[in-house]
């Protein structure tokens, strides 16, 4: 027969349950946010919109707002590599499955080189610093 090891809760493990949450959060805005880049406002479902128009007169993020074609890049290579990865990531940690460790290096090696073109961008910009901050805060985890 098949031994079967026992799986402990994800609530036993307070790290694996930081990076289900980051990784569920971010399957979340990744499809409703991101994709508005791309589609014409008239598709996009109203909650969504409301959503990223939040965001934008909170943040007031020029990325957003002006979305510069390598932008636009970037959150398409998201969409595209990223995306599904958050599900894969998020069924290892539940599942206590070592094989993400690998693609979690390569994930971790995109996002940090993406991350870094954005805050680069953020600090470059000309706006108040407070927004800088916040922008950076929110780009951060």
């Amino acid at each position: 027969g098949h031994r079967h090891a026992i799986m402990a809760s994800i609530f036993s493990r307070p790290g694996d349950l930081v990076f289900l949450l980051f990784f569920t959060s971010h399957i979340f805005f990744t499809a409703v946010l991101e994709p508005q880049l791309f589609l014409p406002r008239s598709v996009i479902p109203a909650p969504a919109a409301a959503l990223l128009d939040t965001y934008v007169n909170l943040f007031n993020d020029p990325l957003f707002i002006v979305r510069p074609s390598w932008f636009k890049t970037l959150v398409m290579c998201e969409m595209l590599f990223q995306l599904p990865f958050f599900f894969f990531a998020s069924y290892a940690i539940i599942k206590q499955r070592n094989w993400i460790r690998i693609p979690s290096i390569i994930y971790a090696s995109h996002v940090c080189t993406a991350v870094t073109v954005i805050l680069n961008e953020y600090a470059t910009s000309i706006m108040p610093f407070e927004n800088k901050v916040r922008l950076v805060a929110v780009n951060l985890p």
